[in-house]
This record gives structure tokens, sequence and C-alpha cells, in this order.
């Protein structure tokens, strides 16, 4: 078939390359050596190198070009790494040259680029102590190609967790579990507690320290730092005061108890009153916890939605939470939008609350003439017999 002629012609393959990366499989052995030819079909897509000779795959220096290619690592130009000769990546030399200037390209844009180097390195290599140090502390989740030794080697692991915490992931379950390494991973990462071992959980020390050092704050599979704690922990005072100072949420999984203990939900309040959602009903009823609540909310619904009704019932407390914030009215109980004191007070503090009024005030006429000391005007929201009264309408003209 035509297209399977043999391509001789360098400005033909030039061109063909940008539309069509396979015709390289049918250039001549020539054309298949040569370094231009070779690095603008890399640059399109790098599984083009598998048609290159066998000296580009084997040359060192043509390779380490191949890397600084601008955008490596996009459109796949990289995949060019798994054609290359496995002479190369027996060679400590290049792997390591080869390492270097992939974080030099790749590490501006924010890439991996040592692991994704060190995955095509020699089994030999991958168990050298020596080469594994000098990668992982150039790119943490290199480790992942490591040996299992090395995975298992306490020093590589360290290193390894201080350049990218999130190499704990390729860590043994050994060194999982080990609290010091744990710990240094979280100062360079937090989210990385994602991979620490489930026996470290009920480590009472591991967990003190841990929202201590401020980890709690980061969340472990879409969950809080204590939702991972054993019982036995959720329960422990000292612990779960240290979590809600740290994380509001925390107090969702503290144990019952302590979320009827007054001061640690006062002090999950005062991280974020968001956190009244998981205090007990008593303590959804407390004037200082709500009040506390509302003070320190962050965000855009006021905790007052999650006080307990014999909060929001109460004409004096839902007074002091409306001198906080105003709007938070819609949350009082119904009930007390019929109580001409309450109504009366409330408008004392904001005359917006004249509006929650109910329909029976305004047929009381002491109501309507203290709503009309306001605004006069306010005569037009009374029952058709008081719009009549001739004394309020002298009020009215006034």
């Amino acid at each position: 078939m035509t297209d399977n002629k043999i391509i001789t012609d360098r400005e033909e393959i030039l061109k063909a390359i940008k539309y069509d990366l396979d015709k390289l499989a049918i250039a001549s052995e020539t054309l298949r050596d040569d370094r231009e030819v070779v690095f603008n079909a890399v640059k399109e897509g790098g599984y083009a190198f598998k048609y290159a000779s066998d000296t580009l795959k084997a040359d060192q220096e043509f390779i380490l070009k191949l890397i600084m290619i601008e955008d490596f690592s996009y459109n796949r130009p990289a995949d060019a790494l798994k054609y290359v000769s496995d002479t190369l990546w027996t060679n400590r030399e290049f792997v390591l040259k080869a390492v270097d200037q992939s974080l030099e390209v790749w590490g501006v844009q924010g890439l991996p680029g040592p692991k994704r180097v060190f995955k095509y390195a020699s089994d030999t290599l991958k168990d050298d102590r020596e080469v594994v140090l000098e990668v992982v502390r150039k790119g943490g989740t290199s480790l992942k190609y490591a040996s299992e030794a090395l995975k298992d080697d306490r020093e590589v692991v360290l290193e390894a967790v201080r350049n990218n915490g999130i190499a704990l992931k390729y860590a043994s379950d050994k060194l999982k579990a080990d609290s010091e390494v744990v710990l240094e991973t979280s100062k360079i990462n937090g989210s990385a507690l994602e991979y620490a071992s489930d026996t470290l959980w009920i480590n009472r020390e591991f967990v003190l320290e841990a929202i201590k050092k401020g980890f709690s704050k980061y969340w472990r599979n879409g969950y809080p730092f204590l939702y991972y704690a054993s019982d036995k922990l959720k329960g422990d005072r000292e612990v779960v005061l240290e979590a809600v100072m740290e994380d509001s949420h925390a107090l969702e999984y503290a144990s019952d108890t302590l979320k009827d203990d007054h001061e640690v939900v006062l002090e999950a309040v005062r991280n974020n009153g968001i956190a009244l959602e998981y205090a007990s009903d008593t303590l959804r009823a407390d004037q200082e916890v709500v009040l506390e609540a509302m003070v320190k909310f962050v965000g855009s619904d006021s905790p007052l939605q999650f006080a307990n009704i014999k909060f929001t019932s109460d004409p004096g407390k839902m007074l002091e939470a409306l001198k906080i914030d105003v709007e938070t009215i819609e949350y009082a109980d119904k009930g007390l939008f019929n109580d001409h004191n309450f109504i009366l007070n409330a408008i004392k503090i904001d005359e917006t609350c004249l509006e929650y009024a109910d329909e029976k005030l305004w047929g009381d006429r002491e109501f309507v003439v203290e709503a009309m000391k306001l605004d006069p005007y306010n005569l037009e929201f009374a029952s058709e017999e008081l719009k009549n009264d001739s004394e309020l309408k002298k009020i009215l003209e006034g």
C-alpha cells in the first residue's frame, strides 16, 4: 500500500509527523536516527519515541535534551521515557542527572518530575540507599518506586516526607504507624494524615500531640481529625478540649457526655459558633453558650438555627439574641410574634422587627399606640376598627 511506503525524504517526514506520529514508523532508518526529526516528533507526543533508532534511545545527551522540552509533562511527551534504553536506566549518573533536570523543568510547573523519572530506574538503583536518599530529597513522592526495603527505612522515609508529606502514602505499614514519622509528615502537609496507620488513632499521646501541634484542623478522608480517634479518646476531656479549640467541628464526634460539658461546648463555639449544632439539647438552650456562638460565628446562616426551642421561645433570651443580630428574629418561636411585650421591646432594638408582629396584635389598641409612637404611619397596619379610631387618627394627623 502507498501509505506503507518507506519515507526517505527529510522534509516530508517533518511535515508528516505534525499530523500523524505513526508516520515515523515507516520512516527510513536514517530518519529514525535523525535527532531533529525525532525531537520534533516527541514534542508532539512521547510515544513517537518508540520508533526512534536504538542509538537515540541509548543516547544520554539526547534523552536529557528531551526532558528539557517545554511542556514536556503535557501532551504526554513524557511518555518517551518508557522507550529509553534499559542500559541508561541502570546508569546511576544518568538517572540522577535526569532527576535533577526534571526537577528544574517540571518543578516550575509544580509537577513531580523526579517521581516520573525514577519510575523507570532499574530495580538495582531503586534498592540503592544512597541513590534513593538523593532522589527523595528532591522529590519525596519518588518513594513510590523505591524498593520495599527502603520504604521501610526510617531515614529514607523521613527525608521523603520532609520534601513532600504525601510521600507517607508509600511508606511501609510499620512506618505509617510510627508517631514521629507521621508527626514529621504533618508538619509538611497535614492532609497526609490520611495515610497514617489506624493504630495511631488509639494512641492518646500521639493524638494529643498532633492536636497541640495544630494538625487537627486537617481533615482525613473528608472527616474531622477527632472522627478517627478511639471512642475512649472521644470521651477524654483533655483531648476533646484541645480538639475543639483547634477545629470546632470536632465537637460532632465528642462523646455525648462532653457534648453536654459547658466548658467544652463553650470552647467549641468560641472557635466557631456553628459548633452549636453538635451541643446537647440542654446547652443549646443555655444563654451564655448560644449568645457566644452568635458572636463567634463565621458563615452565612446564624447558629441560632440550632438553638433549642427553650431558648427561641424565651422572650428575654431572644431579645438578647436580637441585640447581637436582629435578623435572627426569623428563628424565634412563632408564639413570640403574638407577644405584646416581646414585639414592643424588639422594635426598640430595631423597627424592622415590627413586620413580624402577629395580625392579632394590630387589633390591640395599646400595641398600636406604642407602634405609632415610633412612626404614626404604622396605623396603616392596624385593624379596620382601629384605623377608624378618632383618637388614633388625631395622632396620625397630629
